[in-house]
Order: structure tokens, then C-alpha cells, then sequence
């Protein structure tokens, strides 16, 4: 079975985030909703989740040499769990 999610985000930020407020932040496909989201960690981890949190981010314009092209859309969620469980994969 393969995991609907495209990778898990690790920056300082979120590492703060997954330490003080237990939540831990990964991209996802772009058509994913909230409650699939939830679902998926659920059974992904075996964990209960608590919230979810979305964020787009949009494309951004570059320039390489005579090239013009833009990035992907990316959507992130931002995932709270229940106190006392943790995720591996972010230790």
C-alpha cells in the first residue's frame, strides 16, 4: 500500500511545533481534504488525530538563464495529535 502523503516537512519551526504543541507537518496531494487527511494519519501511524490544519502555498515564477517557469502549487497540513502519542518518522 502506498502512503497518499508526498513527505514529511522538518525545519526548525516544525520541530518546535511537534515538541510544544505535539502537531507535525506534512505535504500532501493538493486534493486532499481535511477529513481524508485525518483519516489517513489514523491508519497511517495509529494514532488519534486531533485537528488538521491546511495551507497552500502557490506557485512561484523563476527565471534560469532564458527560461521562465513556475513551481507546483503545494499544499501542506499542519496535523495535531492526541497528548501523550508520538510519531516516529519526526524523531
Amino acid at each position: 500500500m502506498q502512503s497518499s502523503f508526498l513527505g514529511k516537512v522538518v525545519t526548525e519551526k516544525t520541530s518546535w511545533r511537534a515538541v510544544r504543541h505535539n502537531a507535525y507537518t506534512f505535504q500532501v496531494p493538493v486534493k486532499l481534504t481535511k477529513a481524508e487527511i485525518a483519516k489517513e494519519v489514523a491508519k497511517e501511524f495509529g494514532v488519534k488525530v486531533v485537528a488538521v490544519r491546511t495551507m497552500m502555498r502557490a506557485p512561484v515564477e523563476a527565471r534560469f538563464r532564458n527560461h521562465r517557469f513556475s513551481t507546483a502549487f503545494k499544499k501542506f497540513a499542519i496535523v495535531s495529535i492526541a497528548e501523550g502519542q508520538a510519531i516516529s518518522i519526526f524523531e
